[in-house]
């Protein structure tokens, strides 16, 4: 039974797309993921000392976005599953909290 109280939270975790099938097969085998999005993305920053000589010439480093939605509870669980799937941390992840709107 769901509790009404576990609010529905989207996550976006965003890769390098060298860490694209792993994050895919991490999303697919965890138990709170159903389904999920995933969305070619450009990073934009000001330490240059993150990006290669041709990101750092063009402004941006290509990256991969999923985004799923799932339970608060469960927000936790999933990035406990991703550090442990990526160690190096070559990831952002930041969980955005869902409201409901009846039109």
């Amino acid at each position: 039974m769901t509790d009404p109280d576990d609010h529905r939270v989207l996550a976006l975790v965003t890769v390098p797309p060298a860490l694209e099938e792993l994050l895919i097969d991490v999303l697919l085998t965890h138990e709170a993921t159903s389904a999920f999005t995933s969305v070619a993305a450009h990073g934009h920053g000001a330490d240059h000392n993150l990006l290669s000589l041709p990101e750092q010439v063009s402004g941006r480093r290509k990256q991969v976005q999923f985004q799923i939605e799932l339970s608060e509870t469960a927000a936790s669980d999933l990035l406990r599953s991703v550090q442990e799937a990526i160690p190096g941390g070559d990831f952002h992840c930041c969980f955005l909290k869902l409201h409901s709107v009846v039109l």
